[in-house]
């Protein structure tokens, strides 16, 4: 009796989807993340990576990254880094086939940047001073609150509304009102830190700025 066996070999076109829960993808500066494509097929094929601003590089600083499970780890993400990510099947199997893609919407939240981040005023007392800090830029740009101190003690809060600026005046300056002022302004993640210092000086004003005596002092955070 003949016996005759048969193998059968099947290929399944590649499909590629983004699981819902993974798009857009919030984080924060600093953090790792994973960016998904799932990836079905048989055999599997390779995933390849871009930006879908194709004048952008990806963050190892290639045009293109390769991975194996459908998987693109960023590690310490940075606000550069935001955008919109192209998942892409490379050549199927060794066939012309039309290559699958999809699209990860990437969002990286980062505490406000501000200015100025340090300033020394000289004042003597009696004398009035006003000082202001800015918001340069952050994400999100919603809920952001301040809050003025003076060493420890809180000496006023407050929330943005459409200005980019707080201020905080003493009107007369006495020895207890010399020292370090600081404003925290603050977003969902983190705060970026105005810092002042603030010494006396009969018969005139001075202002200074001088990063190399606030990390001295480490008024800056």
């Amino acid at each position: 009796m003949l016996i005759v066996k048969l193998f059968f070999s099947f290929e399944v076109p590649p499909n590629l989807t983004v699981p819902q829960e993974k798009s857009p993808l919030v984080t924060r500066e600093g953090d790792t993340i994973e960016l998904q494509c799932q990836v079905t097929g048989k055999p599997k094929p390779i995933i390849l990576w871009s930006r879908a601003d194709k004048e952008v590089a990806m963050p190892d600083g290639t045009m293109q990254m390769e991975s194996y499970d459908g998987i693109l780890r960023i590690v310490n993400v940075s606000r550069e880094m935001t955008g919109t990510y192209r998942c892409q099947t490379s050549q199927y199997n060794g066939f012309n086939v039309k290559p699958r893609e999809a699209l990860v919407q990437l969002i990286v939240q980062y505490p406000p940047a501000v200015e100025p981040t340090f300033l020394e005023i000289r004042q003597g007392q009696g004398r009035s001073i006003t000082m202001s800090c800015r918001v340069l830029r952050a994400y999100p740009t919603r809920v952001l609150t301040y809050e003025w101190r003076l060493g420890s003690k809180l000496l006023r809060t407050g929330q943005f509304d459409l200005q980019d600026s707080t201020e905080y005046t003493v009107s007369s300056l006495s020895r207890d009102s010399y020292g370090v002022y600081n404003c925290n302004i603050i977003n969902e993640a983190g705060a970026g830190r105005c810092s002042f210092l603030v010494t006396g000086r009969p018969g005139g004003i001075s202002v200074r700025r001088d990063a190399m005596d606030a990390a001295a002092l480490g008024v800056v955070g």
